[in-house]
């Protein structure tokens, strides 16, 4: 119930913006709340029932897959490397892909048991699905009214700085997340389409999951490249097989850097890449995945105050004077 609470919170913080243009149109806040739910609500069926199912099919036969590919791994190393494959004997890890030979078909059937006999989960899905609507659209309606009362409490005289600071806190964590999950979308489809015509074996898979992972600077595309070439040199009969793929790969790369990331982050976030890349690989090494989530929010919020230390330091007697009086 706490999550819900929470996931219900954070959906309301970026829906609030098109609850608003809606609500401006159609003249009535609770309306536009009820559309922007029932709107999710239909998208989130719709990926239950479409997606999640192909998904599943292909981790599993992924999974049942592993051994030809971790074998193919262990081969090539040994062939086009033997010094290497030497080393690796050396310090155990030919019995460490034996062992992982071992678990990998059983995943599978563990995965699936836990899944489907787990009632806990199945309770907290079923909670999150029917209360996660609800408290969203009490959150929407009333999420002027909430900000509002934050903004009162601040006082008078530093209420104007605040809210400066605030605009552009939403703005970066907005503008961010929001051109992000753009991107990640995109290429998550364009990697589905053009790996299936290409012939890669879990084309959904790997598609989906390469898009998901670009919410992550290069962690998406590197990954994705990685191991869909696994995937297709351990099946293909000649290099040229894999030519396709690496195609997709550098055309669905530079279509983001060059058209994709300008057009879609905007230039008012004001976080380097290498600031989020930063902050995720701090908030997964401490708080796991729940710190890669809220690395980029806390970021820009850190970001934001250093802005604000640095105007107030610039606008300082000491800076002017300093700056005036440099002897």
């Amino acid at each position: 119930m706490l999550f819900s609470f929470a996931f219900s919170f954070i959906l309301a913080y970026f829906l609030n913006r098109s609850t608003t243009r809606l609500a401006d149109l159609i003249g009535s806040r609770g309306i536009a709340s009820l559309l922007v739910v029932t709107f999710l609500s239909i998208l989130v069926v719709l990926v239950f029932a479409l997606a999640i199912p192909l998904l599943y099919h292909q981790l599993i036969l992924f999974l049942k897959g592993a051994p030809q590919l971790i074998a193919y791994i262990e081969n090539s190393i040994k062939i086009s490397s033997p010094g290497l494959h030497s080393f690796l004997e050396e310090k155990g890890m030919s019995s460490l892909f034996e062992y992982i030979l071992s678990l990998v078909p059983q995943l599978s059937t563990k995965i699936t048991q836990h899944l489907w006999n787990s009632t806990l989960v199945l309770a907290n899905v079923v909670v999150l699905l029917i209360f996660t609507p609800v408290i969203l659209f009490y959150l929407l309606q009333d999420w002027p009214k909430m900000t509002n009362a934050i903004k009162e409490i601040v006082p008078i005289r530093y209420r104007t700085t605040f809210n400066d600071q605030i605009t552009l806190m939403n703005a970066s964590i907005s503008g961010y997340v929001l051109g992000q999950m753009k991107i990640s979308f995109i290429l998550g489809v364009l990697y589905t389409v053009l790996l299936f015509f290409a012939g890669m074996p879990y084309y959904f898979l790997i598609g989906v999951s390469t898009g998901v992972l670009t919410i992550i600077p290069y962690f998406g595309n590197i990954t994705g490249l990685i191991t869909s070439h696994l995937v297709a040199l351990s099946r293909a009969s000649s290099i040229l097989d894999v030519l396709p793929i690496t195609l997709i790969f550098i055309i669905c790369g530079a279509m983001e850097g060059m058209f994709l990331s300008p057009r879609l982050l905007s230039k008012s976030v004001n976080l380097h890449p290498l600031w989020v890349i930063f902050s995720m690989t701090i908030g997964g090494m401490v708080f796991g995945l729940a710190g890669i989530l809220l690395a980029v929010p806390v970021a820009a919020i850190i970001a934001g105050f250093i802005r604000l230390g640095i105007s107030y330091y610039r606008d300082s007697s000491y800076y002017k004077n300093e700056a005036t009086n440099p002897n």
